[in-house]
C-alpha cells in the first residue's frame, strides 16, 4: 500500500523490486572459526529469549539469525545486487 493514496508503490512501478533492511554482528577477517561459531551461537540464543523477541516485536522487527556461512552468502548476494543497481543508476560518491 502506498503512503500517498492513488500513488503506486515502488514494487508496482518497478518490476522485480524488492528491498529490506538488515542488521548483523560481524567480526574482523581472520577471526578464528571457533570464536565466530561461539559468537553466532550466543547471539542466536539471545535473539530467542522471550523478552528480546517481545522487544523486537514492539519495534516491528523480525530476528532471522543465520549461521555464519549462510550469512556470508547472503551478504555477497546483497553486494552483487546493490552494485548492479548503483552502477546502472550511475550513482557516484560525492
Amino acid at each position: 500500500m502506498s503512503a500517498i493514496p492513488g500513488t503506486p508503490t515502488i514494487a508496482e512501478s518497478v518490476p522485480g523490486y524488492e528491498m529490506s533492511a538488515w542488521t548483523s554482528i560481524v567480526a574482523p577477517a581472520g577471526t578464528p572459526a571457533q570464536v565466530v561459531s561461539r559468537l553466532s551461537s550466543e547471539a542466536i540464543a539471545i535473539l530467542r529469549l522471550p523478552e528480546v523477541a517481545a522487544n523486537l516485536d514492539k519495534q516491528v522487527l523480525v530476528a532471522a539469525p543465520q549461521p555464519p556461512d549462510e550469512f556470508l552468502a547472503f551478504m555477497k548476494q546483497e553486494l552483487t545486487k546493490w552494485d548492479k543497481v548503483i552502477r546502472s543508476a550511475g550513482i557516484k560518491v560525492e
